[in-house]
């Protein structure tokens, strides 16, 4: 199966995370109201939906504030210099193993090495 190009991470890396805490989210308030139930199954899966309809499009618009409220907190600049350096050496493994340079390969490395 192909994967999705790197560029779409900041799209599926919400979308997904929003999915999983709003189906755990509303599996346990909706069993708590409703116990387990005829009722509970229809009812679940609408609300799920509809607050992963909610939470998705939250996540997008809050996620530039929550990071720079963790920058307050974390040294960013050291984690983001080992996510490129880990990116790097990813990619050269890619290029070993392929034999040609992965897409955006030269960009990365050179901001390893700044």
């Amino acid at each position: 199966m192909r994967k999705l190009p790197a560029r779409f991470e900041r799209y599926v890396m919400p979308l997904v995370l929003s999915g999983v805490m709003t189906c755990v989210v509303s599996l346990t308030d909706t069993l708590h109201s409703l116990g387990f139930s005829p009722n509970f199954i229809r009812t679940w899966p609408g609300v799920w939906l509809l607050s992963w309809a909610v939470a998705f499009p939250t996540v997008l618009l809050a996620l530039p504030l929550i990071r720079r409220a963790v920058a307050l907190v974390v040294e960013v600049e050291e984690a983001v210099k080992d996510e490129v350096e880990n990116l790097a050496a990813d990619m050269a493994v890619e290029v070993a193993v392929e034999g040609a340079p992965a897409e955006g390969a030269g960009e990365v490395e050179g901001r390893a090495h700044r």
